[in-house]
C-alpha cells in the first residue's frame, strides 16, 4: 500500500475520531453535522449539535468556537 501524498489526514488521526459525546454521538460525526447544517441554513439542527458539542468536554466547547 503507498503512503497518500494529498488530502486531508486518515479519519484516524482526527483527534476527534474516537470521542462521543454524553449521548454516544461521535464528534466527529457532530462536527460534521454542524457544518453541514449550518451551509445549509439549518438553524435549529446547527444548534442542536453545537448543543450537544459543548455538553461533551471544554475541548470540543474550545473547538465550536475556534480555538
Amino acid at each position: 500500500m503507498t503512503k497518500r501524498l494529498f488530502g486531508p489526514p486518515p479519519h484516524s488521526e482526527d483527534p476527534y475520531a474516537k470521542l462521543t459525546s454524553p449521548r454516544s454521538i461521535p464528534v466527529d460525526q457532530l462536527v460534521s453535522v454542524l457544518q453541514k447544517e449550518i451551509r445549509r441554513g439549518n438553524v435549529g439542527n446547527a444548534v442542536l449539535a453545537a448543543c450537544e458539542m459543548l455538553s461533551t468536554s471544554a475541548d470540543v466547547a474550545e473547538h465550536l468556537w475556534g480555538g
